[in-house]
């Protein structure tokens, strides 16, 4: 059976006491010697209880999945696809920190039926469909790619004639343009990612962010520093080119067996997490930008996705895709120069 490191969170139920967090609290108070996990299933396969013991603790929980608990005795999680999920409790007291406990839950079989929303089929074309849906970036529709999306921006750069870079193919000889990234959700490879970037892929030469100090000289080079890329060669788009203001093309070869989960929050927004890399197994979709930020999944239709992302630079970008083979009715032709 095939074990998968990154799963998916939908409808995580939890009992939350508010404005309890580990920073409201200082201090260590003396160890719980018998401070236990109790996991009790639920009457639906492959979603848990877990408790404290003991019954009073203050909790902070890490249930393995991609979801956290703040400040409670007791939280649920489902599991729909099989894996070993490591749960972690970290307890407090009224005087501040006691002890940390972790316990493995294995879980053995899939249940689909966990992931009934229809947000799921749109990204994926249906669970169990073998091939997957493939996207690729709406490149003919202005605004297909837009920096500070919250703030009307209307370009990559604000030093660009008003409106230029967010034209119809601005990034044109970037290494964007022919990638295909497909999502697929089946049984048998769980919430694979593949992506197919034709061997080369575009990167931000923006200057990173405090935050990153000695990460190098741009954001692009977060890119070609990680091994598991097999970069074989990087330089900056050629200024005669749309997209040449600075962004890198990055002959790379994506790694194989990435994954993706999916988070909706209680206001039922939706969140598109990759893996995070060190040295491996890291994805973005399109243009790089780090590899960190989640993408704020900002509408979805079967054949068309907007998501944002907070970047490494500080700055907030739109990408706009659709679903390979889809003519987008909203994308007008380039106005003439």
């Amino acid at each position: 059976m095939k074990t998968y490191k990154f799963f998916y969170l939908l409808g995580l139920s939890l009992l939350v006491w508010s404005s309890c967090t580990p920073d409201d609290r200082s201090g260590l108070e003396e160890q719980i010697t018998d401070l236990k996990i109790i996991i009790l299933p639920g009457e639906v396969a492959n979603t848990y209880t877990f408790k404290t013991v003991p019954e009073e603790v203050i909790g902070f929980w890490d249930l393995g999945n991609g979801a956290t608990a703040e400040g409670v005795s007791s939280a649920t999680g489902e599991y729909p696809f099989p894996g070993n999920y490591t749960v972690t409790l970290e307890a407090f007291g009224q005087g501040g920190k006691t002890n940390t406990v972790t316990t493995v839950l294995p879980v053995v079989n899939s249940n689909f039926e966990l992931l009934s929303d229809p947000i799921y089929e749109m990204l994926t074309g249906g669970i169990n469909n073998p091939e997957g849906k493939t996207w690729v970036v709406d490149s003919l529709l202005p605004g297909h790619l837009i920096k500070n999306p919250q703030n009307g921006g209307n370009g990559d750069w604000a030093a660009a004639p008003a409106g230029y870079l967010n034209r119809a193919n601005n990034k044109t000889g970037g290494g964007m343009y022919d990638d295909e990234i497909t999502f697929k959700l089946t049984d048998t490879d769980g919430p694979a990612f593949i992506y197919n970037n034709h061997g080369s892929s575009c990167a931000a030469s923006n200057n990173i962010s405090s935050g990153n100090p000695g990460a190098g000289s741009g954001i692009y080079s977060l890119l070609v520093a990680d091994r598991s890329w097999r970069v074989s060669h990087s330089q900056v788009v050629s200024s005669l080119l749309p997209g040449g203001c600075g962004d890198y093309i990055v002959n790379c070869i994506p790694p194989e067996n990435m994954t993706w989960t999916i988070i909706k929050d209680g206001a039922g927004n939706y969140t598109l997490n990759l893996p995070k890399t060190a040295d491996g197994n890291g994805g973005f979709l399109f243009y790089f930008t780090d590899w960190s930020a989640p993408y704020q999944i900002k509408s979805i239709t079967p054949d068309k996705m907007v998501v944002w992302k907070s970047c490494t630079d500080g700055a907030t970008r739109q990408i706009v895709m659709i679903r390979k083979g889809y003519i987008d009715p909203e994308a007008l032709p380039e106005p003439a120069n």
